[in-house]
């Protein structure tokens, strides 16, 4: 099957991909699919259901990712804006 032309001749793999399926977003963030599923389930990562299937946003894990690296870098802020200022 002949791969489906679009605008200026790219193909699908020429573009950047919008969203991922479980297998290629586990891989991306370097986990299990087994801990991709148990954090869905938690609602700890963005996705989206189109159909019956899960994708997961590219722009939307690269923002859930650096949140959770600024949430481990500075733990004190995160403390902060809940309970207020930690010497109030």
């Amino acid at each position: 099957m002949p791969r489906e032309s679009l605008p200026r001749g790219d193909t699908m793999d020429d573009l950047e991909r919008l969203a991922l399926r479980p297998r290629e977003a586990a891989a991306m963030l370097g986990i299990s699919s087994r801990t991709l599923w148990s954090w869905t389930k938690a609602g700890l990562l963005p996705y989206v259901k189109i159909g019956k299937t899960l994708r997961y946003p590219v722009d939307e894990l690269r923002a859930w990712l650096t949140d959770q690296s600024r949430n481990m870098a500075d733990p004190a802020q995160k403390s902060e804006t809940a309970e207020g200022p930690a010497d109030a």
